[in-house]
């Protein structure tokens, strides 16, 4: 009938179709919704996940940043692994099984550049690092952030999708 789809896993899932009226979207994914998401097994609610997992990388920030501030390099090996793990896992979750969101979307850039600029920022601060290459990483980060948010006021650009660049330049 057009509604219920299969989706990598072979769960079936509601595929909606696209309204002209949000009430008359609304409508149909309450009458018809109910029927999918009964019939979508125990991965219903994991589709959060990728979500979960980035949030958990926000958690885990400032207590970097304490083992950063405090130069304990060697209790900081194990949890900066697991930010990394978790940061390779929600994308690749998200990809893999279609669980994207528009609030992954914000929250895993977001998350990144906490993350990176906040340890250069404390790396910096204690004396780990030269305070110049600290300026230049986070100049670089605000000077990006200003070119985005300047496309997007000005209406030529929406969407900013990772870019193998970007990823990149990371490391």
């Amino acid at each position: 009938d057009g509604i219920r789809d299969r989706d990598v896993t072979g769960v079936q899932t509601c595929a909606l179709p696209i309204f002209r009226s949000d009430a008359l979207r609304n409508h149909y994914a309450r009458t018809v919704g109910r029927h999918c998401r009964s019939r979508a097994g125990f991965l219903a609610g994991v589709n959060h996940l990728p979500n979960l997992l980035t949030l958990a990388r926000i958690a885990l920030t400032p207590y970097l940043f304490l083992l950063m501030w405090r130069h304990d390099y060697r209790a900081l090996l194990w949890p900066f692994a697991l930010v990394g793990v978790t940061d390779v896992l929600d994308g690749f979750l998200a990809r893999h099984f279609r669980w994207q969101s528009r609030l992954g979307a914000y929250l895993d850039p977001v998350a990144d550049k906490l993350l990176l600029s906040g340890s250069f920022l404390v790396l910096a601060l204690s004396d780990a690092i030269p305070g110049w290459l600290a300026a230049v990483v986070l100049g670089r980060d605000v000077l990006i952030l200003g070119a985005a948010g300047g496309l997007y006021l000005a209406g030529s650009r929406r969407s900013f999708p990772p870019s193998l660049w970007g990823k990149l330049s990371t490391f």
